[in-house]
């Protein structure tokens, strides 16, 4: 499979995390921990498509601002993934 097709997949598989995870009943369903399982595993797929499209585009950009727009929104994504990663962490504390 081709780099861009993983990353497809990437985002796809995180997108669907992101649709069922706050989807009505799903947390009563699976739990509260299960729950922010899935929030963590789709900010991790996210944050895999994120990179390889920046691996991706990095080589075909010459311009300097969209490699550094790239790596902004690359830092962006790892924020996000860690926000999660305290999320269950908070959320197995309880």
């Amino acid at each position: 499979m081709s780099r861009l097709r993983w990353m497809a997949l990437c985002f796809a598989l995180g997108s669907t995390c992101f649709l069922i995870g706050p989807f009505p009943g799903y947390a009563q369903l699976v739990g509260d921990s299960a729950d922010a399982i899935t929030f963590f595993v789709g900010s991790i797929l996210f944050t895999a498509g994120g990179g390889l499209q920046s691996w991706l585009a990095w080589f075909e950009r010459q311009i300097l601002a969209e490699q550094v727009n790239d790596a902004v929104f690359v830092l962006g994504i790892k924020i996000d993934g860690r926000q999660h990663a305290e999320a269950l962490q908070g959320q197995k504390g309880d």
